[in-house]
């Protein structure tokens, strides 16, 4: 798959890169939201940023693993930015999902939620 194909998946699901939840950056009741996150592709990495609240998204990122048949990866800014953009701290994700031939879905990291400051 090419990589314009996983920007179209990615838009059609998540819509423009820089999306924000919230101007506040604060959460909701019943959201878990992970401000500035970075969504790591196996393969070509780097592929999105922005907030992203893994509730009403997770759907959202289910089908991106299914549809470009490859692990998701939702890091916090920190951890795929700066100086660990080239290098990701893939172990630190916050979540992960993956396609159903892989296994287990939508596989939980141990990272603790992303503070609603």
């Amino acid at each position: 798959m090419e990589q314009h194909e996983i920007d179209e998946i990615i838009y059609d699901e998540l819509g423009m890169a820089g999306a924000m939840v919230s101007g506040s950056k604060r959460a909701r009741p019943g959201q878990e939201v992970v401000w500035n996150a970075n969504l790591i592709l196996d393969g070509p990495g780097k592929c999105w940023f922005g907030d992203v609240d893994l509730i009403q998204s997770a759907d959202a990122l289910q089908r991106i693993a299914e549809r470009t048949g490859r692990k998701v990866y939702v890091l916090r800014e920190h951890d795929a930015r700066f100086e660990t953009e080239k290098n990701p701290r893939l172990e630190r994700a916050v979540r992960t999902f993956e396609p159903s031939s892989a296994a287990g879905r939508g596989n939980t990291s141990d990272a603790p939620p992303a503070p609603s400051a």
